[in-house]
């Protein structure tokens, strides 16, 4: 179980700052940071800073502690906020149902705020979370150890249509940081290699013969994942996706989803984003 909201916290960063001080630190980083690049340029001065071990050192350290709506005590960073806002307060994962006993796929983990919100509802069940950045691993490996969630397994895994080596972009935001292209806007300053995976290998890594809930959020990537899925789609109930619409077409996604069984619908739509749902259930 979660510890209570008045457990000690032996490990919280930087006690007593708040979120008007970070959001100070937060300004003048980046003024720091434009500069730099109008000088160097941002793939120069970012792959500088990288090896250099800065944006680790700002992941760890520009962090405060909260507790979710739910009773779970997590570290997250300013940006992170519209994160756990999305999960908690415009509850956009609420239509997924969830049992006691289920299995729950996150992909696109990011920190844990989903991860952490399914595992409250399986107790008895699992939740594979899968999240191929290094700076959001570290932090969502902190927060699923630190609520004890043993039902909780990590896969540092970047999914892709295709297995074999591969990339993911750094821009900048650690909720689109590293992506599997450079695909919504946000420019990629430099890249890292990773090794890139299906989603069918994953259910066979973590031997998932029925799942109850697939979560996905892998920016711009869902639909070339989902396309080259064969026995993970057919063992899944149910479908949560954020889509970004500049580069995946709605009307395929469902297309491709309704010939697997899916029912679909739409919901939370904007200008360059849609959440679908699809259910094979009664």
């Amino acid at each position: 179980m979660p510890p209570s909201p008045g457990a000690p916290e032996k490990d919280f960063h930087r006690a007593g700052w708040n979120r008007s001080g970070f959001g100070a630190l937060r300004s003048a980083w980046l003024a720091t940071r434009g500069l730099l690049t109008r000088v160097l340029g941002p793939a120069r001065v970012d792959r500088i800073l990288w090896n250099l071990g800065f944006f680790s050192a700002k992941s760890r350290w520009f962090r405060f502690e909260t507790v979710t709506a739910d009773g779970h005590r997590v570290s997250l960073r300013p940006e992170d906020q519209a994160v756990l806002d999305e999960v908690h307060t415009d509850r956009v994962y609420a239509d997924g149902r969830i049992g006691e006993d289920g299995t729950v796929v996150d992909c696109g983990a990011h920190i844990g705020l989903f991860t952490l919100y399914a595992a409250r509802r399986c107790p008895r069940g699992r939740v594979v979370s899968v999240e191929p950045s290094p700076l959001n691993l570290e932090v969502l490996r902190r927060n699923v150890a630190r609520n004890g969630l043993a039902n909780v397994s990590v896969v540092p895994w970047a999914l892709s249509g295709t297995a074999g080596p591969g990339c993911i972009h750094f821009t900048g935001e650690y909720a689109t940081d590293y992506i599997l292209a450079p695909v919504i806007g946000k420019a990629s300053s430099f890249t890292l290699p990773v090794e890139r995976h299906t989603l069918d290998e994953l259910f066979a890594r973590e031997k998932v013969a029925h799942c109850q809930l697939l979560k996905m959020d892998i920016e711009g990537s869902e639909l070339e994942v989902l396309k080259a899925s064969g026995k993970a789609l057919e063992r899944t109930e149910q479908v949560l996706l954020e889509l970004h619409k500049r580069v995946i077409s709605v009307a395929e996604m469902r297309a491709l989803l309704e010939a697997q069984g899916f029912r679909c619908k739409l919901f939370r739509e904007t200008a360059d984003a849609a959440h679908l749902y699809g259910d094979k259930g009664p």
